[in-house]
């Protein structure tokens, strides 16, 4: 089924069973006589198709992703950001999709912020490089963040159960002290015991690597940086975008260093960023279209469990973006 792109308003057009646009409130005559001009008089009435009744996301005018809890009379209802409920009468349906992209952080949670770069930018315009690239190929995609606000680990996994793409990639970039690294010090996380997660994270990290290690740096990265898992104190995936979308095949992706100045440089050109969205669109494709395993897997090094704010936890002093 195709996606449904378009802006839709507060009346939800029908359709009958022979395929005509009928509008609500119009006389059962009309409709009568649309239904023998299409030779369809006599037969029971088909089930009315409502496209936009069905969305399980919406961009509101405002362009904010948000998840559908109901359609409604005019509109629909739908979770926002930060949690709490609210009616969107103008705004894009979408019922399915191939590929959520998650832009890690946003709003005052910047995260990484180093040589004059703030990671929650860089991660957005990365993930819309990305998105470009695949919707040149005819995958469509969402984002679930779109702008510059806050999204807490809560909702973006709601946005992703509620439309369950084919897959789903969280795009962040590393900090802190590293060790000197024989090429990019990439990261991928996958979902621990699932087998697709798995090999989309060592197909994202292959391509991803194979793309920026054409560019100079003193590159750094850990010991066992590749395609890894990462558990917390209960052996459930540690990072919350993984842990709450099982079902989905989801990776994280760690794709270089803010705080390293050569790599910082590099990641504050245009040039740089699209490789890093090559690298992740192709690692994806590939999933998408053949049975590859991908590379770059190793067995983790133990990180911790302190919680690492993770590109926002909780709703706790969250505030919501213009919907309307």
């Amino acid at each position: 089924m195709r996606p449904v792109h378009r802006r839709y308003h507060a009346a939800f057009a029908r359709t009958d069973q022979c395929g005509a646009r009928v509008a609500p409130g119009r006389i059962f005559g009309l409709a009568l006589i649309v239904a023998v001009a299409c030779g369809c008089a006599g037969k029971a009435p088909a089930a009315p198709v409502q496209p936009a009744r069905l969305a399980r996301l919406v961009i509101t005018k405002t362009g904010v992703t948000v998840a559908v809890t109901r359609a409604e009379a005019h509109g629909w209802r739908v979770s926002t950001p930060c949690g709490h409920t609210a009616t969107i009468v103008h705004g894009t349906p979408i019922t399915v999709v191939d590929v959520m992209l998650d832009p890690g952080h946003g709003g005052v949670e910047a995260g990484a912020v180093s040589h004059d770069l703030r990671e929650a930018d860089i991660n957005l315009d990365v993930a819309r490089r990305v998105q470009r690239d695949l919707e040149k190929g005819g995958i469509t995609v969402a984002l679930t963040r779109t702008g510059n606000y806050r999204l807490p680990i809560p909702t973006r996994a709601a946005i992703v159960n509620a439309i369950r793409p084919k897959l789903f990639v969280s795009i962040h970039h590393n900090s802190g002290d590293a060790a000197p690294h024989n090429g990019p010090g990439t990261e991928v996380y996958y979902q621990h015991g699932s087998p697709a997660a798995r090999r989309l994270g060592g197909l994202v990290w292959q391509h991803i690597v194979g793309s920026i290690s054409k560019y100079t740096a003193n590159w750094v990265g850990a010991s066992d940086a590749g395609a890894i898992y990462r558990l917390d104190q209960h052996q459930a995936d540690y990072y919350g975008v993984l842990r709450r979308t099982h079902g989905t095949p989801s990776v994280l992706a760690e794709v270089s260093y803010v705080s390293e100045p050569t790599e910082a440089a590099l990641l504050a050109t245009a040039g740089f960023r699209a490789a890093e969205a090559r690298g992740i669109a192709d690692g994806i494709v590939r999933y998408l279209h053949s049975k590859d395993l991908g590379s770059g897997f190793h067995t983790p090094i133990q990180r911790g469990y302190a919680d690492n704010g993770g590109g926002g936890g909780t709703f706790i002093g969250c505030r919501d973006p213009a919907l309307q």
